[in-house]
């Protein structure tokens, strides 16, 4: 290896636990108020019942980004399963991108010492 595909891979490695790390540290409340939450929660009810999934999609995930309460009809039900699997595949994925770049890194620690 050269050495300046060792720093394009560093960088890499650092971008992504950067991108990390700012991913878990922003949420809804950073960037919406009480108030703005309260509308939005309500445009989401009132657009119930959906008329397609597409729409029904966006509106459970956002009520669940919300913490609200998701009305229990089956279209509703299966989408919130199909969510939850999601969010445990997207755990998987950032769990394994993490341990990607923990070994990024104590590969090149190992290979600067060399």
């Amino acid at each position: 290896m050269y050495p300046t595909d060792l720093f394009v891979l560093l960088g890499a490695c650092l971008l992504l636990l950067a991108f990390t790390i700012y991913a878990d540290a922003v949420s809804l409340s950073n960037v919406l108020n009480v108030e703005d939450q309260a509308r939005l929660k309500q445009t989401f009810y009132n657009a119930m019942p959906f008329k397609d999934l597409e729409t029904a999609g966006y509106a459970v995930f956002s009520l669940k980004l919300m913490n609200a309460e998701v009305p229990p009809t089956q279209v509703i039900k299966q989408m919130d399963h199909w969510l939850k699997s999601l969010e445990t595949c997207l755990c998987r994925l950032i769990d394994i991108i993490y341990m990607y770049a923990v070994n990024c890194i104590i590969l090149l620690r190992f290979v600067v010492r060399l």
